[in-house]
């Protein structure tokens, strides 16, 4: 009977080890304090921010993605006239694009370029979005440190929902910076979209003549 209460003692005590040690493994770890409060707060930060933009113009153009060997700008090139198939018994290249874009269409090869496309151009604007909310309150060392960031900010999001409407017409349309997740997106008609468009390019406009001007 003892023997019995010993190996219940026991192993009572090694699972309330495990269930402590267990916790303090399951317990994340973070692997930087970087957030949008601590980042975004100085010129710097912001700058980092718009250093990408930049740079993300060239990479989803110009340069192939992942999954696929082409650059992203070939898919507007797909849904034009002048996206010929020249084979009839090739598999490897886009034909009939449109038959194969559905919900739950896997993309992949040439095709996933599309999908990437979307990817990459929604994500310039969640960070546009996010640096036009996070520069009125930034310390700066001058009035021409701002302008210059919400300038940029303002172009690259007016220049993303360019290509946006164009390749796809109607597509959701988010202005705000989104904190927390979200499932309410609705799609806005192109001629909205591009109204808004117009008024985001006067306004980087009429900052970046101000900022050189001085």
């Amino acid at each position: 009977m003892k023997s019995i209460k010993v190996k219940t003692f026991c192993a009572g005590a090694l699972g309330l080890v495990m269930l402590a040690s267990c916790s303090d493994w399951l317990d994340p770890k973070p692997l930087s304090f970087f957030t949008p409060e601590n980042t975004f707060d100085t010129y710097a930060g912001l700058k980092s921010a718009t250093d990408m933009l930049n740079r993300d113009v060239r990479y989803f153009d110009f340069y192939p993605t992942s999954g696929s060997a082409e650059p992203c700008i070939l898919s507007e090139y797909w849904f034009s006239e002048m996206a010929v198939n020249g084979r009839t018994d090739a598999n490897n290249v886009p034909v009939d694009l449109t038959a194969l874009i559905t919900p739950s269409a896997s993309l992949s090869g040439n095709a996933s370029q599309i999908n990437n496309y979307w990817t990459y151009l929604y994500k310039g604007i969640k960070d546009a979005n996010t640096l036009l909310n996070r520069a009125t309150t930034a310390q700066y060392e001058n009035e021409e440190q701002r302008k210059e960031v919400e300038a940029l900010a303002y172009f690259h999001r007016a220049y993303r929902y360019y290509r946006l409407v164009h390749q796809y017409g109607d597509v959701p349309f988010i202005v705000n910076e989104v904190t927390s997740p979200r499932y309410d997106f609705y799609t806005t008609k192109r001629e909205v979209i591009l109204k808004q468009l117009k008024e985001d390019l006067e306004n980087s406009a009429c900052l970046l003549y101000t900022l050189f001007d001085d």
